[in-house]
């Protein structure tokens, strides 16, 4: 999973199952494999989030918005402002004839951009005529934007890039409209927004199996648990030796670049 500022996103293969990703925010997934987005929003006020594959906002131009504490799946694309079906994300290899640009160098990026709502706090009203205990205290009215249009995203100093440089074998390929899909959604409001944004990327790549590399495409549940293969200590999943024996860890593949 990508995380900052309380913001998440992942990757999910066809059977609902968090794909992981390498250090580098690449996810290995196999061509012609439908997929949905996880975007979770672990603050305490409710998030605007736009979302652009290979370089598209497939939201058009609408927005979805994150409750607090709220996730979400997101399997399809919003066009014409359906909210009650649309086509599943699917990805191909570039050169599919059913890919618009082929040398669209965007291709296989996902990027996610979240904007919080303001947090109005309560101020103190001094009234000279009375002691202080007669001070009032009042909180300030909310400005809420009920327009469906996109807000600009500026960048803050909190944005999470994820290089694509690659050492491993692979395929680039990109996001087409797949399968039929009936996920509903409905129409909400959302506060004036803070003017900083937090961006998580992931890369999607097909994996390409070889003598030399094995390009692993596990899920979260497949890999919680990793054990040395030499002395059987339990070690974190990203360990690439045993702290206890220094054994090298072969089986971690390629899930350190």
């Amino acid at each position: 999973m990508m995380h900052s500022n309380g913001f998440v996103i992942a990757l999910k293969n066809a059977n609902k199952e968090v794909l992981r990703e390498t250090n580098n925010g690449t996810v290995y997934l196999p061509f012609y494999s439908e997929y949905s987005l996880l975007l979770k929003n672990n603050n305490n006020r409710k998030a605007q989030v736009t979302i652009k594959i290979d370089g598209t906002n497939v939201l058009g131009n609408s927005f979805i918005i994150l409750h607090p504490n709220e996730s979400t799946d997101l399997e399809r694309f919003i066009i014409d402002r359906n909210l009650n079906s649309g086509n599943k994300f699917k990805f191909v290899p570039k050169d599919d004839s059913r890919v618009a640009d082929p040398s669209n160098e965007e291709n296989g990026n996902i990027e996610v951009t979240f904007k919080l709502e303001k947090q109005f706090y309560p101020t103190i009203e001094i009234n000279d005529k009375f002691p202080q205990k007669h001070w009032k205290s009042y909180r300030k009215d909310r400005r809420t934007d009920y327009s469906s249009s996109l807000y600009s995203q500026e960048l803050s100093n909190n944005v999470m890039f994820c290089s694509t440089s690659l050492v491993a074998p692979s395929q680039a390929g990109a996001t087409i409209e797949g399968s039929y899909s009936n996920q509903k959604f409905t129409y909400g409001t959302i506060g004036e927004l803070e003017p900083l944004s937090t961006i998580l990327k992931l890369k999607i790549l097909a994996p390409v199996a070889t003598t030399q590399w094995t390009v692993s495409t596990s899920t979260i549940n497949e890999t919680k648990k990793k054990y040395c293969t030499n002395c059987g200590k339990r070690l974190k999943f990203r360990d690439l030796y045993c702290n206890k024996c220094g054994t090298k860890q072969l089986h971690q593949f390629l899930e350190d670049f």
